[in-house]
């Protein structure tokens, strides 16, 4: 299977210039697309370790979205994760210096303005119209340990971020159904870690905002949960972890499911916000990274068939999947290649060779 890197043909002379990106040693992770333009975060070790947001677009131009004046980085729980996200035509992100959120329109301007307030796992939902974080909270300045809450922001309003699910000693991935209608999340408390006993939670969304009808769907000690995605369909998909691996599950508002049993690890122990290790393509499809007897596969999965087989390609580790309408969108390593972004283009994969080839250079 052919896996390619993007390559530019135009750079944004304003923040990023041939020659820098050629002597740079950068880290690429996280990638996003949204109208067919394709997001990154690219961390220059020459600048001071800044990390900037990069895209590129379909006439392979890229450009430094962020600049030199920003550097996106969450320090929620110290590790962050979650950083950015973006939508049809808005963008998102946490600027370390303050550790508040900013949003980019026409212009870049600061969505929040709470200096005792940390915030990290950004989910914005185009039917709500609302942002959606995870909140560390160190307004109590008599304890040492800070607060941690789901919140979020209309912005319509744009008022201060208002809480939404609270109680637990922690939270992450909180993710909106395409509908509008639900929000998951995980939760779990001290002194376990996430991935010794994190819990999955739906709740109902009302119309201003409010949460109702929470409910456990899966998790719990011995049985962590990762990774919520919800389906175009308004199904929930998740990892859950036995003993021995971590499979895909799939809840549709009454139970939960097998999607199908593979013996190998879709589980990735949650030491950062937006980790992810598979996607849903469509209604019957999921494409996920899985370990297996110390190798790492790309595989694809038929929920309808319950088949399953693995892609062959030169990916030796991949961190993060991201997916859009005809691209596949990796970021990992191969053999010769560390750090970076790849993608493979979906129409290839029903028509697999089977020798693994090596990294084309170019869309």
């Amino acid at each position: 299977m052919n896996i390619y890197q993007f390559i530019a043909n135009k750079f944004d002379n304003n923040n990023i210039t041939a020659e820098l990106v050629a002597k740079s040693s950068k880290k690429k992770i996280f990638p996003k697309s949204k109208n067919k333009i394709h997001y990154w975060l690219e961390t220059f070790p020459e600048d001071n370790g800044r990390t900037s947001i990069i895209s590129i677009n379909n006439q392979k131009e890229i450009k430094n979205i962020t600049g030199i004046n920003y550097d996106v980085r969450s320090r929620v729980h110290e590790y962050g994760g979650g950083s950015y996200t973006v939508s049809d035509n808005l963008i998102f992100f946490i600027n370390e210096s303050d550790q508040d959120i900013y949003i980019i329109d026409k212009n870049t301007s600061k969505l929040t303005n709470q200096k005792s307030l940390r915030y990290a796992d950004l989910e914005y939902s185009d039917s709500q119209k609302n942002l959606y974080f995870v909140i560390e909270d160190h307004s109590n300045i008599k304890s040492s340990k800070p607060k941690n809450y789901i919140g979020f922001i209309d912005l319509d309003k744009k008022n201060a971020p208002k809480k939404l699910v609270t109680g637990r000693d922690f939270y992450s991935n909180p993710r909106m159904s395409k509908n509008g209608k639900y929000l998951a999340w995980l939760e779990w408390d001290l002194p376990h870690m996430p991935w010794d006993a994190c819990e999955l939670w739906v709740g109902e969304i009302d119309k201003i905002g409010n949460l109702h009808d929470k409910r456990k769907i899966d998790g719990g000690i011995k049985r962590p949960v990762f990774q919520p995605e919800w389906s175009d369909d308004n199904k929930l998909y998740y990892v859950s972890k036995n003993d021995d691996f971590g499979n895909i599950f799939l809840w549709n508002g009454k139970k939960k499911n097998l999607v199908i049993p593979i013996d190998g690890d879709f589980y990735r122990p949650q030491w950062a916000f937006g980790m992810s290790s598979y996607k849903v393509i469509s209604n019957d499809m999921i494409i996920g990274s899985m370990w297996k007897n110390g190798l790492m596969h790309l595989v694809l999965i038929n929920i309808k068939l319950k088949e399953w087989r693995i892609i062959p390609n030169k990916m030796k580790n991949i961190d993060d999947i991201e997916i859009t309408n005809d691209l596949i969108i990796l970021s990992g390593s191969t053999k010769d290649i560390s750090n970076d972004i790849f993608y493979m283009r979906k129409k290839d994969i029903n028509n697999m060779p089977l020798p693994e080839d090596p990294v084309d250079k170019g869309i």
